[in-house]
């Protein structure tokens, strides 16, 4: 950032100061791998106690999820690339680890892209919905995982809406990977019938142990 600023020769004072970062956001994710761009600002987040990514951020997440909407575009990279690192990811990268700050900034992370994104999310959530038979070719699979890492964004703030579109892919679901994505959005939402769902899983499943595993990982 210091660099930038001098190669910019604007004075760096109060007033242009988050202006000034904000356009240095920008040019650092057009060069930036996108997990990258997750893992940093995420650690901005925690280190400045802030609930809100930078605009500059959002822009960029925006164009991906524009990117993923492209027909050619390959799908399964694009679930990757969309995909906010989990808790033992960030976790590594801290010298000294605070659970709650860093499960508040990925929570509040993935609840402003789902706020400001939703209309971008839908769409992608739509566009790889699939109704014909279960298919196991590479393109199939891609489209499930971005399909699923749309619902996991667009069911995270866990109001009735979320209960009722997560429940919706569970029933829905004549996969695996369909009904463990489900039950993982459901599992933190009070609005959500999750009992009846979880004994439902159990019942179908109980005889393979494996399967089980899962269920009991949820």
């Amino acid at each position: 950032f210091i660099d930038f600023v001098i190669k910019s020769g604007v004075k760096l004072d109060h007033w242009c100061r988050d202006e000034l970062y904000d356009t240095y956001l920008l040019e650092l994710l057009k060069i930036e791998p996108a997990d990258g761009a997750i893992q940093r600002t995420i650690q901005t987040m925690m280190d400045k106690n802030i609930k809100e990514p930078s605009e500059a951020y959002l822009k960029s997440f925006e164009a991906l999820l524009n990117s993923a909407l492209d027909e050619n575009a390959d799908k399964a990279l694009m679930a990757r690339a969309l995909t906010l690192p989990g808790f033992q990811s960030i976790a590594a990268k801290q010298d000294v680890v605070d659970p709650d700050l860093i499960n508040e900034a990925h929570s509040n992370l993935k609840k402003s892209i789902k706020s400001n994104l939703k209309f971008l999310l839908n769409k992608i959530y739509e566009q790889n919905t699939y109704d014909g038979e279960f298919d196991v070719s590479a393109e199939a699979m891609g489209r499930r995982a971005l399909r699923n890492v749309a619902l996991d964004y667009l069911t995270t703030t866990n109001g009735t809406g979320c209960a009722n579109l997560a429940t919706e892919h569970y029933n829905a679901a004549d996969n695996m990977t369909d009904r463990m994505a489900a039950l993982n959005c459901l599992i933190e939402n009070e609005n959500a019938d999750r009992n009846s769902i979880l004994d439902s899983f159990y019942k179908e499943f109980k005889d393979y142990k494996l399967v089980i595993d899962k269920w009991f990982g949820v």
